[in-house]
């Protein structure tokens, strides 16, 4: 059961050990001042950003990633290590500490510094998160440098959010710039192009039909005519060589009638004036005074010219030929021409809505670039900056001297309690009845002898003395020692 049965008995081993007791207590109750004393101090300084929400609520304005969004790449620019060394050297953070590496400073760069988002209330369901507020808060070892990280960092963030606004929107603009030159080239092309397949296969294009239907009729019909005419043309040539072959035993009437289809020949394919006209003309009235030896002379030329004319109409009728052979195997191209045509067209049209869709975007961009330059869409304004705060933050200072209290309480305990478990004796009727189970029949209360007096007097002194060496030394820790305490002491530990 051990030596200790009841509060007497607890109290009974106080007064034994209360030197051991005593000297543990103050030196783990000084040591725990001391550290907590000694600890850096930790203030705490707050600046809140507030989000505004878009002046015009369109899908124009809601085309910029959300500012939740937005928020987590500005916290990782943020966090990253170049801008946290930034702090560290822009305000001679860890100065104190100069052998720590440079990864603890970071990790403690990061736990000290906080930015937190609130999410703004009442959007819908299938609505993006946005934000109402950001709290960028910072820690340091005084309350001024702990405001001035604070205000940093809110800069930063208000300042990063309109940098990165107007960096996509200048990537946008670009972007949709280039796509749209890039567009219009395709799109003059394919006019080009459409134009040139236009041209070449203009008799097969479908508005081309009624003409090549109109224009084949036509060519029938003149075909026809020329054919008739050339015909004709033969038969007077038949005609005037067989009046050449009789020149001499025809009669002056024979000679007369070829003379006159001659003149009329004449007069319907040459001018009017013409030599040759003018010469016929002569040969009738030659014959008609009786003058027959000039007929024989004219049927010559009159041969030649009728050749010529069929030569000409010979080439009429190739033409014509030529020309409905065109026409046929344009019409029977017709719907391979229509079918890539049709597709050309379309690509145009594809082409076309494409130019059409990034002017659009590229209006959207430009009108954005408008809103963000007059504060009308989404941004952040501090609307509170840090101030420094007047008193430190609950740090570990509380915390170590309480821990530091509870162990030198226990420790102190603990120790009293294994000397008496090392040194087992009865001290009382309770404890030998406990014990033994039998109850002692008289009890002599101890004497203490002059030795005995003594050591408890000498240890009494002792305690008072360790009590009042500890009360001082917590003083001046804490820098509450009077006036005339502290004049009492050398210089050395006044200073």
């Amino acid at each position: 059961m051990g030596p200790i049965q009841s509060l007497a008995d607890v109290w009974s081993l106080i007064r034994r050990r209360l030197p051991l007791i005593m000297t543990v207590l103050i030196i783990g109750l000084l040591w725990a001042l001391y550290v907590a004393i000694t600890s850096p101090s930790s203030y705490e300084a707050r600046a809140i950003i507030q989000v505004n929400a878009p002046v015009l609520s369109d899908p124009l304005t809601r085309s910029a990633p959300p500012a939740s969004l937005r928020m987590q790449q500005i916290e990782q620019r943020l966090m990253s290590r170049g801008n946290l060394v930034r702090l560290i050297d822009n305000y001679n953070l860890f100065a104190e500490m100069e052998g720590i590496p440079d990864s603890t400073k970071l990790e403690i760069m990061r736990e000290n510094t906080r930015i937190q988002s609130v999410a703004a209330s009442g959007g819908g369901m299938d609505s993006v998160t946005n934000l109402s507020s950001i709290i960028v808060s910072a820690r340091a070892g005084t309350a001024q440098t702990a405001a001035d990280i604070a205000n940093d960092l809110a800069n930063d963030v208000v300042n990063s959010d309109r940098r990165d606004r107007e960096a996509r929107i200048a990537e946008a603009d670009q972007f949709l710039s280039a796509e749209l030159t890039r567009v219009e080239r395709d799109l003059d092309i394919q006019d080009r192009n459409l134009a040139t397949y236009s041209s070449l296969n203009e008799d097969s294009m479908p508005e081309s039909r009624t003409f090549l239907q109109t224009e084949q009729v036509s060519l029938t019909d003149r075909q026809a005519a020329t054919e008739q005419a050339l015909m004709d043309l033969q038969r007077e040539r038949l005609l005037l060589e067989r009046t050449d072959a009789t020149a001499d035993n025809a009669s002056i009437v024979q000679q007369l009638r070829g003379a006159e289809l001659a003149l009329a020949q004449a007069r319907r394919t040459l001018p009017a004036g013409h030599p040759e006209i003018q010469r016929l003309e002569r040969t009738v009235s030659a014959i008609t005074r009786g003058e027959t030896d000039t007929v024989s002379t004219g049927i010559g030329p009159q041969l030649s010219l009728i050749d010529s004319q069929v030569r000409k109409l010979e080439d009429d009728i190739e033409q014509i030929r030529a020309r409905r052979l065109e026409i046929d195997v344009a019409r029977n191209r017709s719907g391979e021409v229509l079918q890539a045509y049709q597709q050309m067209q379309r690509d145009r049209q594809n082409t076309q809505d494409q130019f059409a869709d990034l002017s659009r975007r590229l209006a959207e961009i430009e009108s954005l670039r408008l809103l963000s330059q007059n504060d009308q869409t989404e941004n952040m304004v501090i609307l509170e900056p840090a101030v420094a705060p007047e008193f430190p933050v609950a740090s570990n200072r509380k915390r170590s001297a309480i821990l530091g209290a509870f162990g030198s309480f226990a420790i102190a305990a603990g120790m009293a309690l294994l000397l008496d478990l090392l040194n087992p004796v009865l001290r009382n009727t309770t404890q030998f009845e406990a014990i033994t189970g039998l109850r002692p029949v008289i009890a002599l209360p101890y004497r203490a002898s002059e030795s005995d007096r003594f050591r408890r007097t000498v240890a009494l002194t002792y305690v008072v003395v360790i009590s009042v060496i500890g009360l001082i030394l917590a003083l001046w820790m804490i820098d509450l020692m009077p006036a005339w305490l502290r004049n009492m002491l050398p210089p050395s530990i006044k200073a």
